[in-house]
Protein backbone atom coordinates (compact mmCIF):
# COMPACT_ATOMS: atom_id res chain seq x y z
CA UNK A 1 0.00 0.00 0.00
CA UNK A 2 4.38 1.74 3.38
CA UNK A 3 7.00 3.93 2.09
CA UNK A 4 10.45 4.08 1.02
CA UNK A 5 13.13 4.92 3.64
CA UNK A 6 16.03 5.07 1.61
CA UNK A 7 16.84 5.78 -1.87
CA UNK A 8 14.62 3.42 -3.94
CA UNK A 9 13.59 3.72 -7.81
CA UNK A 10 10.54 5.82 -7.99
CA UNK A 11 9.79 5.55 -4.43
CA UNK A 12 10.02 8.06 -1.70
CA UNK A 13 13.54 9.05 0.11
CA UNK A 14 12.85 11.29 2.85
CA UNK A 15 16.54 12.31 3.59
CA UNK A 16 19.16 9.92 1.77
CA UNK A 17 19.06 10.30 -2.27
CA UNK A 18 15.76 12.34 -2.10
CA UNK A 19 16.67 14.86 -5.66
CA UNK A 20 16.93 11.38 -7.28
CA UNK A 21 14.03 10.08 -6.09
CA UNK A 22 12.10 13.03 -6.88
CA UNK A 23 13.40 13.37 -10.34
CA UNK A 24 12.56 9.84 -11.72
CA UNK A 25 9.05 9.55 -9.12
CA UNK A 26 6.87 10.63 -11.77
CA UNK A 27 7.88 8.30 -14.69
CA UNK A 28 6.91 5.59 -11.65
CA UNK A 29 3.22 5.80 -11.07
CA UNK A 30 1.19 5.20 -8.30
CA UNK A 31 2.79 1.93 -7.20
CA UNK A 32 3.31 1.07 -3.67
CA UNK A 33 6.56 1.29 -1.42
CA UNK A 34 9.45 -0.84 -0.93
CA UNK A 35 10.11 -0.82 2.75
CA UNK A 36 9.31 2.07 5.76
CA UNK A 37 11.29 2.77 8.74
CA UNK A 38 7.52 3.44 10.37
CA UNK A 39 4.14 3.09 9.25
CA UNK A 40 2.47 5.53 7.34
CA UNK A 41 -1.23 7.16 7.16
CA UNK A 42 -2.27 6.79 3.65
CA UNK A 43 -5.32 8.24 1.74
CA UNK A 44 -6.05 5.78 -1.78
CA UNK A 45 -8.12 7.14 -4.00
CA UNK A 46 -9.46 5.57 -7.29
CA UNK A 47 -11.86 6.89 -9.64
CA UNK A 48 -13.83 5.35 -11.89
CA UNK A 49 -15.54 6.80 -15.31
CA UNK A 50 -16.79 6.89 -18.48
CA UNK A 51 -16.51 9.46 -21.11
CA UNK A 52 -16.54 10.64 -24.89
CA UNK A 53 -13.76 13.04 -26.53
CA UNK A 54 -13.60 13.89 -29.71
CA UNK A 55 -16.23 11.16 -30.72
CA UNK A 56 -14.50 8.04 -29.07
CA UNK A 57 -15.78 6.72 -25.61
CA UNK A 58 -13.29 5.58 -23.12
CA UNK A 59 -12.91 4.08 -19.78
CA UNK A 60 -10.98 6.15 -17.59
CA UNK A 61 -8.98 5.50 -13.98
CA UNK A 62 -7.28 7.73 -12.17
CA UNK A 63 -5.82 6.71 -8.90
CA UNK A 64 -5.08 9.04 -5.79
CA UNK A 65 -2.40 8.47 -3.23
CA UNK A 66 -2.02 10.57 -0.25
CA UNK A 67 0.91 9.16 1.76
CA UNK A 68 2.39 10.74 5.27
CA UNK A 69 5.57 8.76 6.96
CA UNK A 70 6.30 10.40 10.31
CA UNK A 71 9.77 11.11 10.94
CA UNK A 72 12.20 12.05 14.07
CA UNK A 73 11.85 15.99 13.26
CA UNK A 74 9.35 16.06 10.18
CA UNK A 75 6.02 14.52 8.31
CA UNK A 76 7.03 13.89 4.89
CA UNK A 77 4.37 13.28 2.15
CA UNK A 78 4.10 12.26 -1.34
CA UNK A 79 0.78 13.15 -3.29
CA UNK A 80 0.71 11.13 -6.55
CA UNK A 81 -2.18 11.02 -9.09
CA UNK A 82 -2.07 9.19 -12.84
CA UNK A 83 -4.62 8.74 -15.62
CA UNK A 84 -5.29 6.06 -17.56
CA UNK A 85 -7.54 6.52 -20.73
CA UNK A 86 -8.33 2.64 -22.11
CA UNK A 87 -5.28 1.89 -20.87
CA UNK A 88 -3.06 4.77 -21.57
CA UNK A 89 -1.36 6.38 -18.77
CA UNK A 90 -0.53 9.62 -18.02
CA UNK A 91 1.02 11.52 -15.31
CA UNK A 92 -0.84 14.15 -13.39
CA UNK A 93 0.83 15.14 -9.68
CA UNK A 94 3.77 13.96 -8.26
CA UNK A 95 4.43 16.45 -4.85
CA UNK A 96 7.51 15.48 -2.58
CA UNK A 97 6.07 17.88 0.98
CA UNK A 98 8.64 17.85 3.99
CA UNK A 99 6.22 19.35 7.32
CA UNK A 100 7.07 20.16 10.58
CA UNK A 101 4.88 21.16 13.52
CA UNK A 102 1.98 18.88 12.54
CA UNK A 103 0.97 15.41 13.36
CA UNK A 104 0.85 12.28 10.63
CA UNK A 105 -2.59 12.65 11.30
CA UNK A 106 -3.88 16.02 10.67
CA UNK A 107 -4.11 15.90 6.76
CA UNK A 108 -5.77 19.43 6.68
CA UNK A 109 -2.82 21.11 9.05
CA UNK A 110 -0.47 19.23 7.02
CA UNK A 111 -1.42 20.79 3.91
CA UNK A 112 -2.28 24.85 5.49
CA UNK A 113 1.13 24.29 6.95
CA UNK A 114 2.90 23.39 3.78
CA UNK A 115 0.53 26.55 1.94
CA UNK A 116 2.30 28.70 4.84
CA UNK A 117 5.33 27.68 4.17
CA UNK A 118 5.42 27.83 0.52
CA UNK A 119 3.55 31.04 -0.72
CA UNK A 120 2.12 30.65 -4.06
CA UNK A 121 1.76 27.14 -4.09
CA UNK A 122 -0.23 25.42 -6.62
CA UNK A 123 -1.41 22.65 -4.17
CA UNK A 124 -4.71 22.60 -2.31
CA UNK A 125 -6.33 19.50 -0.48
CA UNK A 126 -9.09 19.21 1.77
CA UNK A 127 -10.86 16.65 3.79
CA UNK A 128 -13.47 17.12 5.67
CA UNK A 129 -15.52 14.78 9.05
CA UNK A 130 -17.58 13.35 6.50
CA UNK A 131 -14.63 12.02 4.57
CA UNK A 132 -16.01 14.59 1.66
CA UNK A 133 -12.38 15.37 -0.15
CA UNK A 134 -10.77 17.85 -2.24
CA UNK A 135 -7.87 18.02 -4.35
CA UNK A 136 -6.62 21.56 -6.45
CA UNK A 137 -3.24 21.31 -8.01
CA UNK A 138 -1.81 23.69 -10.53
CA UNK A 139 1.69 23.40 -12.00
CA UNK A 140 2.79 24.55 -15.68
CA UNK A 141 -0.21 23.34 -17.72
CA UNK A 142 -1.43 20.92 -15.56
CA UNK A 143 -4.83 22.19 -13.87
CA UNK A 144 -6.03 18.96 -11.92
CA UNK A 145 -9.20 18.91 -9.62
CA UNK A 146 -10.72 16.27 -7.74
CA UNK A 147 -13.67 16.00 -5.50
CA UNK A 148 -15.76 13.77 -3.65
CA UNK A 149 -18.98 13.74 -1.55
CA UNK A 150 -18.73 12.49 1.93
CA UNK A 151 -19.62 9.11 2.56
CA UNK A 152 -19.30 6.31 5.88
CA UNK A 153 -16.66 3.81 5.63
CA UNK A 154 -18.66 -0.03 4.56
CA UNK A 155 -15.65 -1.81 5.84
CA UNK A 156 -13.50 -1.84 8.46
CA UNK A 157 -10.38 -4.23 9.39
CA UNK A 158 -6.91 -4.87 10.41
CA UNK A 159 -3.87 -5.78 8.06
CA UNK A 160 -0.49 -5.78 8.43
CA UNK A 161 -0.67 -1.96 7.40
CA UNK A 162 -3.27 -0.74 10.53
CA UNK A 163 -6.72 -0.18 10.02
CA UNK A 164 -8.21 -0.30 6.66
CA UNK A 165 -11.49 1.52 6.15
CA UNK A 166 -13.13 1.00 2.48
CA UNK A 167 -16.10 3.15 1.07
CA UNK A 168 -17.62 4.15 -2.10
CA UNK A 169 -19.18 7.93 -2.92
CA UNK A 170 -19.69 9.69 -6.37
CA UNK A 171 -16.65 11.68 -7.65
CA UNK A 172 -16.10 14.61 -10.38
CA UNK A 173 -12.74 14.66 -11.95
CA UNK A 174 -11.20 17.39 -13.88
CA UNK A 175 -8.50 17.99 -16.07
CA UNK A 176 -7.48 21.28 -18.02
CA UNK A 177 -11.27 21.93 -18.54
CA UNK A 178 -12.45 18.26 -19.09
CA UNK A 179 -14.95 17.31 -16.62
CA UNK A 180 -15.99 13.54 -15.73
CA UNK A 181 -18.11 12.49 -12.86
CA UNK A 182 -17.89 8.75 -11.89
CA UNK A 183 -17.36 6.67 -8.93
CA UNK A 184 -14.36 6.69 -6.36
CA UNK A 185 -13.50 3.73 -3.90
CA UNK A 186 -11.66 4.92 -0.30
CA UNK A 187 -9.41 3.21 0.73
CA UNK A 188 -7.87 5.33 4.04
CA UNK A 189 -5.04 3.08 6.11
CA UNK A 190 -4.49 4.71 9.86
CA UNK A 191 -1.48 3.08 11.65
CA UNK A 192 -1.86 0.88 14.33
CA UNK A 193 0.21 -0.59 17.64
CA UNK A 194 0.61 -3.89 15.78
CA UNK A 195 1.01 -2.32 12.26
CA UNK A 196 4.21 -3.84 10.29
CA UNK A 197 6.59 -0.96 9.56
CA UNK A 198 8.39 -2.99 6.76
CA UNK A 199 5.71 -1.45 3.85
CA UNK A 200 6.41 -5.37 2.05
CA UNK A 201 3.55 -6.47 0.42
CA UNK A 202 5.52 -10.48 -0.93
CA UNK A 203 3.43 -11.05 -4.11
CA UNK A 204 0.27 -8.73 -3.99
CA UNK A 205 -2.71 -7.60 -6.08
CA UNK A 206 -5.27 -5.18 -5.53
CA UNK A 207 -7.87 -5.09 -7.37
CA UNK A 208 -10.53 -1.82 -8.03
CA UNK A 209 -13.35 -2.58 -10.04
CA UNK A 210 -15.99 -1.02 -11.45
CA UNK A 211 -19.49 -2.83 -11.87
CA UNK A 212 -21.99 -1.63 -14.12
CA UNK A 213 -24.53 -0.55 -11.59
CA UNK A 214 -22.33 1.46 -10.27
CA UNK A 215 -20.86 -0.80 -7.39
CA UNK A 216 -17.41 -1.57 -6.68
CA UNK A 217 -15.73 -4.56 -6.39
CA UNK A 218 -12.27 -4.47 -3.95
CA UNK A 219 -10.09 -7.53 -3.89
CA UNK A 220 -6.57 -7.56 -2.08
CA UNK A 221 -4.79 -10.64 -2.29
CA UNK A 222 -1.15 -11.77 -1.38
CA UNK A 223 0.28 -14.89 -2.23
CA UNK A 224 2.76 -14.75 1.12
CA UNK A 225 1.36 -12.55 3.12
CA UNK A 226 -2.47 -14.13 3.33
CA UNK A 227 -3.27 -11.69 5.95
CA UNK A 228 -3.62 -8.93 3.31
CA UNK A 229 -6.36 -10.94 1.64
CA UNK A 230 -10.12 -9.27 1.49
CA UNK A 231 -13.08 -9.39 -0.95
CA UNK A 232 -15.88 -6.66 -0.97
CA UNK A 233 -18.39 -5.79 -2.80
CA UNK A 234 -19.86 -2.30 -2.25
CA UNK A 235 -23.22 -1.91 -4.04
CA UNK A 236 -24.70 1.86 -4.82
CA UNK A 237 -26.85 2.02 -1.61
CA UNK A 238 -24.87 -0.54 0.52
CA UNK A 239 -28.19 -2.92 1.13
CA UNK A 240 -26.41 -5.72 -0.58
CA UNK A 241 -22.49 -5.23 0.52
CA UNK A 242 -21.00 -8.47 1.15
CA UNK A 243 -17.38 -9.18 2.00
CA UNK A 244 -15.01 -11.76 2.90
CA UNK A 245 -11.17 -12.68 3.90
CA UNK A 246 -11.24 -16.02 1.40
CA UNK A 247 -10.07 -15.15 -2.05
CA UNK A 248 -7.73 -16.71 -4.64
CA UNK A 249 -5.62 -14.44 -7.32
CA UNK A 250 -4.55 -16.77 -9.80
CA UNK A 251 -1.31 -15.15 -12.42
CA UNK A 252 -1.50 -15.92 -16.04
CA UNK A 253 0.35 -15.66 -19.82
CA UNK A 254 3.08 -13.89 -17.15
CA UNK A 255 5.97 -11.94 -19.55
CA UNK A 256 9.38 -12.26 -18.19
CA UNK A 257 10.80 -8.84 -16.83
CA UNK A 258 14.27 -9.19 -17.83
CA UNK A 259 15.62 -6.35 -15.73
CA UNK A 260 14.08 -7.32 -12.68
CA UNK A 261 14.00 -10.93 -13.35
CA UNK A 262 9.82 -11.13 -12.47
CA UNK A 263 7.70 -12.68 -14.31
CA UNK A 264 4.75 -10.12 -14.65
CA UNK A 265 1.33 -11.55 -15.35
CA UNK A 266 -1.02 -10.13 -18.48
CA UNK A 267 -4.29 -11.83 -16.77
CA UNK A 268 -6.04 -13.00 -13.72
CA UNK A 269 -8.77 -15.36 -12.60
CA UNK A 270 -9.96 -14.12 -9.30
CA UNK A 271 -12.09 -16.57 -7.41
CA UNK A 272 -14.41 -15.61 -3.94
CA UNK A 273 -16.99 -18.45 -3.46
CA UNK A 274 -17.30 -17.34 0.03
CA UNK A 275 -19.05 -13.93 -1.59
CA UNK A 276 -20.34 -15.36 -4.58
CA UNK A 277 -17.28 -14.05 -7.32
CA UNK A 278 -15.55 -15.42 -10.01
CA UNK A 279 -13.80 -12.96 -12.02
CA UNK A 280 -11.58 -13.18 -15.37
CA UNK A 281 -9.19 -10.40 -16.27
CA UNK A 282 -6.72 -8.98 -18.59
CA UNK A 283 -4.48 -6.34 -18.69
CA UNK A 284 -5.34 -2.53 -21.14
CA UNK A 285 -2.26 -1.33 -19.71
CA UNK A 286 0.36 -0.91 -17.27
CA UNK A 287 2.67 1.16 -15.85
CA UNK A 288 5.96 -0.16 -14.35
CA UNK A 289 8.57 0.42 -11.62
CA UNK A 290 11.63 -1.29 -10.61
CA UNK A 291 13.19 -0.69 -7.57
CA UNK A 292 15.78 -1.86 -5.08
CA UNK A 293 14.06 -2.63 -1.32
CA UNK A 294 16.30 -2.10 1.84
CA UNK A 295 17.90 -5.63 1.24
CA UNK A 296 19.16 -4.40 -1.85
CA UNK A 297 17.17 -6.96 -3.75
CA UNK A 298 15.00 -5.81 -6.77
CA UNK A 299 11.49 -5.63 -6.65
CA UNK A 300 8.54 -4.24 -9.21
CA UNK A 301 5.61 -2.29 -8.51
CA UNK A 302 2.95 -2.10 -11.47
CA UNK A 303 -0.16 -0.25 -11.96
CA UNK A 304 -2.43 -2.05 -14.06
CA UNK A 305 -5.89 -0.92 -16.35
CA UNK A 306 -7.41 -3.79 -16.23
CA UNK A 307 -11.05 -5.48 -18.21
CA UNK A 308 -13.03 -8.40 -18.33
CA UNK A 309 -15.83 -10.13 -16.65
CA UNK A 310 -17.03 -10.16 -13.00
CA UNK A 311 -19.62 -13.23 -12.47
CA UNK A 312 -21.70 -11.76 -9.35
CA UNK A 313 -23.96 -14.40 -8.16
CA UNK A 314 -24.16 -16.27 -10.97
CA UNK A 315 -24.51 -13.22 -13.63
CA UNK A 316 -21.70 -12.05 -15.83
CA UNK A 317 -20.93 -8.74 -16.11
CA UNK A 318 -18.50 -6.32 -18.24
CA UNK A 319 -15.86 -4.66 -15.47
CA UNK A 320 -12.86 -1.92 -15.88
CA UNK A 321 -10.94 -0.89 -13.09
CA UNK A 322 -7.21 -0.61 -12.11
CA UNK A 323 -5.54 -3.81 -10.28
CA UNK A 324 -2.31 -1.73 -8.12
CA UNK A 325 0.48 -5.09 -8.15
CA UNK A 326 3.63 -5.51 -6.26
CA UNK A 327 6.58 -8.49 -6.11
CA UNK A 328 8.90 -7.78 -3.26
CA UNK A 329 9.12 -11.29 -1.79
CA UNK A 330 11.54 -13.96 -2.34
CA UNK A 331 10.79 -17.51 -1.53
CA UNK A 332 13.30 -19.57 0.64
CA UNK A 333 15.58 -16.31 0.18
CA UNK A 334 16.14 -16.68 -3.38
CA UNK A 335 15.14 -15.42 -6.79
CA UNK A 336 12.09 -17.70 -7.88
CA UNK A 337 11.54 -15.67 -10.86
CA UNK A 338 15.30 -15.08 -12.00
CA UNK A 339 18.24 -12.75 -10.20
CA UNK A 340 18.02 -9.17 -10.63
CA UNK A 341 20.33 -7.01 -11.49
CA UNK A 342 22.60 -4.61 -9.85
CA UNK A 343 22.02 -1.26 -11.35
CA UNK A 344 18.83 0.59 -10.69
CA UNK A 345 18.53 3.61 -12.74
CA UNK A 346 15.79 5.71 -14.66
CA UNK A 347 15.45 3.30 -17.35
CA UNK A 348 13.70 1.33 -15.02
CA UNK A 349 10.12 2.63 -15.27
CA UNK A 350 8.19 2.04 -18.54
CA UNK A 351 4.97 1.69 -19.96
CA UNK A 352 2.80 -0.16 -21.75
CA UNK A 353 -0.38 -0.28 -23.35
CA UNK A 354 -2.47 -3.61 -24.69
Amino acid sequence: MSFASRLTCGRIAPRRGRRWGIAIALLAGLGLAAQAETASYRDELTFLGRTTFLFRDYALVVPVDVKRQPLPKEVFVEIKAWGAWNGSWVPYIYEPLEVTGVMPDDLNGIIARYRQMKLGAGLDLRKAADNSFGLNYEKGRTRFDLQLKGFAPRVVLENPEGQLALGVTDGARNVNGHAVTGRVASAFVTPSPQADPSGRYGLYDHFTLLLPSGGILVVYHSRTRPSFNLVARLTPDGKGDRQGRKVQVSWLKPGRDAESGRDIPTAWSVQAPEVGIQADLEEWGRNLVRYKTDAGKMAVSVNVMVRGTVEVSGERLQVFGLNAQVQDAWVGGGYPYGRPDEACTADDQETHRS
